[in-house]
């Protein structure tokens, strides 16, 4: 799953520890991953929820397949100069992704793939339709992207459950500053924890 995957091996080990946290202690709730590159964040959730022989649970898989969009400089200077758009490497189509999960026997009916620039396909009713997410991972990587996704479904948390930014640590990054700001306008900056 490494090679399908630009969290690293410490990353991964990171994000199976929260999953089968969450599986023990029964937090409730389905789990996404939005910016999925080849899927293998996804890939791990859905071969954590296999070994704990969890059918109840759903892995939703939410990425443009079409890399990052260009900045919206007006509505999110914070995005200014971004140039995530042009990294070719970034557009993974979905029959790639599907096909990733495939390969390791685990594309099946646990798996939803929710297609599109976040401000429309998280939109959807089928997503809005979500009761609750146990953990949200969020890799948009640009301000928009983080701010979009934390406001379209932070509410589908359940309690007990986890939210994991990737790009909090990275210099330069614009998810730190949307973090912030969302929880700003929430007046939820005592819940913020890193």
């Amino acid at each position: 799953v490494v090679a399908r995957s630009m969290v690293g091996k410490e990353g991964l080990d990171t994000l199976q520890r929260w999953v089968e946290l969450l599986l023990r202690e029964g937090v409730e709730g389905d789990f996404m991953e939005t910016g999925v590159w080849q899927g293998g964040s996804c890939i791990l959730m859905r071969a954590v929820l296999k070994a704990y022989r969890d059918t109840s649970r759903k892995i939703w898989v939410a990425d443009s397949f079409q890399g990052c969009p260009p900045p919206d400089e007006e509505q999110y200077p914070q995005d200014r100069g971004d140039q995530h758009h042009t990294y070719t490497n970034l557009a993974v189509p979905l029959l790639k992704v599907a096909s990733n999960f495939d390969d390791f026997g685990l594309l099946d009916s646990q798996v939803e793939f929710v297609p599109g620039w976040f401000h429309d396909s998280l939109q959807t009713s089928r997503v809005q339709d979500i009761g609750s997410l146990a953990l949200l991972r969020l890799d948009g990587d640009l301000y928009a992207s983080t701010i979009v996704v934390l406001r379209s479904l932070y509410y589908k948390v359940s309690v007990g459950g986890v939210v994991v930014v990737d790009d909090w640590r990275l210099d330069g990054m614009q998810a730190r500053s949307a973090v912030q700001d969302f929880f700003d306008e929430c007046g939820l900056q005592d819940q913020l924890r890193v």
